[in-house]
């Protein structure tokens, strides 16, 4: 199975990733998400799953099964 893909039907869009590359993903504080390409018969598709960070707004709305936010600290 390729890093990323995608399954189609009616009205409904599913991305698989491989759980190797889910593995890796998940426990790296420097890979954001994991990209591919997947050719379609008029073209190309690029798919992108990207990790959901917790907001710096220094408030925990929406903050629940986020990742860790790598620019903690940093001043805009």
């Amino acid at each position: 199975m390729p890093n990323i893909t995608a399954l189609h039907r009616a009205q409904e869009v599913a991305v698989a990733l491989s759980s190797e590359s889910v593995r890796q993903w998940a426990h790296s504080s420097e890979q954001v998400g994991v990209y591919g390409r997947l050719y379609v018969w008029n073209g190309e598709l690029m798919l992108l799953v990207e990790k959901d960070f917790a907001c710096l707004d220094a408030t925990n709305a929406d903050n629940d099964d986020t990742f860790s936010n790598p620019n903690i600290g940093i001043a805009c």
